[in-house]
């Protein structure tokens, strides 16, 4: 798998940091600088768990971006923080796609159409390969299959710090059971013991078993749904058929009489009162619109009313007020207090326009008197409307009443009359229709022995198919597990790293063994017949267990990339000189670093490789610096400073 990092970007508090990456980056400097939280958050990315914070992380966290590419594919995986959701945005023909899929525990299908659940999904998918699923059960052949995810694959990735020493792959006895069957699985995976046609033959065998368990399924679920309506075979449903005929056809006889039987002729009393029902209906209606045109003429009429003696008032207060005030001799102004300027005589002595001539007496007693005579119209006028809509109220009360009364004359003909013709012919009906009814019912079932019996046959290919698939299948496992040339190469290559990193106690002619299904590399001296080895878990010192694991790691990825096997093409090693001292452990330290700069021009130029230590060895004369990336790490140096720049421990 062509995997390659190009920026790490980390967002911070108060300031985003971009951490670029080139083929070899090599970081490097004093603890407490960051340099093992960079490497976790770059499987924080891909999708591993980061719970445990250093203090600054704690403090100043926020998300973290990683920009990489699988194949030709560039791909950008954002993470929050304490989330477990990835986005992902990728380019595909030329359009950007983005995705929020889980990290690590599949709820269904995010991608539609591709089987992507999670995203490890996702990664296989942009590489190009098939999501590998391994049996769970390494006995039973008949246990489901399951993923076999990139976190699987990762784990030969990337040697973090912690585990540098203390855990070998989860391939030693001490890894819980499960981690051990899978790292085992990948084993055998990069191996070829999982190939594609095996892969293939075990998905269709899943298929296979899978689809004769469901028709077995069904098949038995119809025979308990015959028997409990008490059908053990065709012929019982063909007697209940036939019974069921007999039963309809004396039911249809009977109808049949029943309806020749002779009935008082002439319109029934149920009509007639459903037909002065409907008069009264409409005579209820015809009330309801007049009542509604009264009130609203008696509505206007009120209207008209209230204004005419309103304008009476007015005028009868403004004549009284003209009498009281026109015999007032003013000199100062009524509103403000000031004296009046001189007035002439026909000038109104406050506001100097001309005096307005009193209408006479005859005039306003005419004005009174009309407004008077139009006010008694109006008020006999609404007070007629109130008598004619009391009246109509009434009469709408009386018809509802008889509309009540009536409805309850159609119900009491109509119980009359269902009496004389239901009593015989609506028993009829419904036994009728209940015999025709269980008749298609049985009709219905007389279907399901078929489909029983065609299942039966089904079952039958899928068990011969299944079978032969297991053969097939056996016999691919044993030929892949007897083609030892990829394990005999592994063997080779991990043996030439131990001797190129200059480990002590390992000899040319050591020979390593880890046979199917342990995997767990043990190197036996050749003088001591095999009898005494030595091994991840008998190495007492932390420096010889560090470089034992990367030196297997370097193998394998030797060994994949020889075979053209789906690992990751890039090594994340975090401290691999853990336990060893650059001065005192100095052949160690020098020969471990020329075997990974020798690979990383040979063997391995397509591997990205991202060294975090304590101490940094130049590369030799000829490696390709514009492929190198180099950066000293320290607490507080600012020419060299931590992952966090501005955090100072504060």
């Amino acid at each position: 798998m062509n995997l390659r990092i190009h920026l790490l970007v980390l967002e911070f508090k108060e300031s985003i940091e971009r951490i670029p990456f080139r083929r070899f980056s090599y970081f490097y400097g004093q603890i407490g600088a960051g340099k093992t939280s960079m490497a976790r958050l770059i499987d924080y990315c891909l999708g591993g768990r980061f719970t445990e914070y250093t203090s600054a992380l704690q403090q100043e966290f926020v998300s973290a971006s990683l920009h990489l590419t699988i194949g030709t594919i560039p791909l950008e995986l954002r993470r929050d923080r304490d989330s477990d959701r990835v986005v992902a945005t990728w380019l595909s023909d030329g359009q950007e796609k983005a995705l929020a899929l889980p990290a690590r525990r599949a709820a269904g299908e995010v991608l539609p159409g591709t089987g992507v659940e999670v995203l490890s999904d996702l990664i296989f998918y942009l590489a190009g390969l098939p999501i590998a699923r391994v049996r769970r059960s390494k006995v039973n052949d008949q246990s489901p299959l399951e993923r076999l995810s990139f976190r699987d694959l990762w784990n030969f990735c990337y040697l973090d710090q912690d585990d540098m020493d203390s855990n070998f792959f989860d391939l030693d006895g001490e890894a819980e059971f499960k981690k051990r069957l899978k790292a085992r699985d990948v084993l055998r995976y990069i191996l070829g013991y999982h190939q594609e046609h095996i892969s293939e033959l075990e998905a269709r065998l899943d298929d296979v078993r899978q689809g004769r368990n469901v028709l077995e399924a069904s098949s038995e679920a119809l025979r308990q749904a015959l028997l409990e309506v008490g059908v053990t075979s065709v012929a019982d449903l063909q007697k209940q058929m036939e019974v069921l005929d007999e039963a309809i056809s004396r039911y249809k006889a009977e109808i049949e009489r029943v309806r020749a039987q002779t009935f008082p002729a002439g319109p029934h009393e149920a009509d007639r009162l459903r037909e002065q029902a409907r008069e009264l209906f409409s005579e209820i209606g015809e009330l309801e619109r007049e009542i509604d045109e009264v009130r609203i003429v008696q509505k206007r009429d009120e209207h008209h009313l209230n204004d005419l003696k309103g304008l009476s008032f007015k005028f009868k207060r403004d004549r009284s007020a003209r009498a009281v005030l026109g015999s007032v001799e003013f000199s100062h102004c009524p509103r403000c207090t000031q004296p009046l300027p001189p007035r002439d005589a026909d000038q109104c002595t406050v506001c100097g326009q001309a005096e307005a001539r009193e209408a006479p007496p005859a005039t306003e007693e005419v004005v009174e008197a009309d407004l008077k005579l139009r006010v008694n119209e109006l008020s006999e006028m609404v007070e007629k409307h109130r008598a004619a809509l009391r009246r109509l109220e009434g009469d709408l009360r009386l018809a509802q009443q008889e509309k009540v009364f009536v409805d309850q004359q159609i119900n009491d003909a109509v119980r009359t009359y269902d009496s004389q013709y239901l009593s015989q012919h609506l028993d009829l009906e419904r036994q009728l229709a209940a015999a025709e009814r269980q008749r298609l019912d049985i009709e219905r079932l007389g279907r399901l022995p078929k489909v029983i019996e065609d299942n039966a046959q089904k079952v039958g290919i899928l068990t011969a198919d299944e079978k032969a698939l297991r053969e097939a299948l056996k016999e691919a496992r044993a030929l892949a597990e007897k083609d030892t040339r990829n394990l005999k190469k592994l063997r080779e290559l991990f043996l030439d790293c131990l001797l190129r990193s200059k480990l002590s106690g390992f000899q040319e002619d050591d020979v390593v063994t880890f046979q199917a299904p342990d995997f767990f590399p043990r190197v036996a001296s050749a003088e001591a017949d095999g009898i005494a080895f030595n091994s991840f878990s008998n190495l007492l010192s932390g420096g010889k267990k560090t470089l034992f694991k990367c030196c297997f790691a370097v193998a394998l990825h030797r060994l994949a990339t020889a075979v053209n096997a789906p690992l990751p093409k890039i090594l994340l090693l975090d401290s691999p000189m853990k336990n060893i001292s650059e001065r005192e452990n100095k052949p160690q330290f020098e020969g471990f670093h020329d075997l990974i700069y020798d690979l990383a021009i040979g063997e391995l130029k397509d591997t990205q490789f991202i060294f975090v230590d304590k101490e940094y060895k130049l590369p030799p004369e000829g490696f390709d610096e514009s492929d190198f990336y180099l950066r000293h790490m320290t607490p507080d140096q600012l020419d060299a400073p931590p992952l966090i720049p501005y955090y100072r421990g504060k």
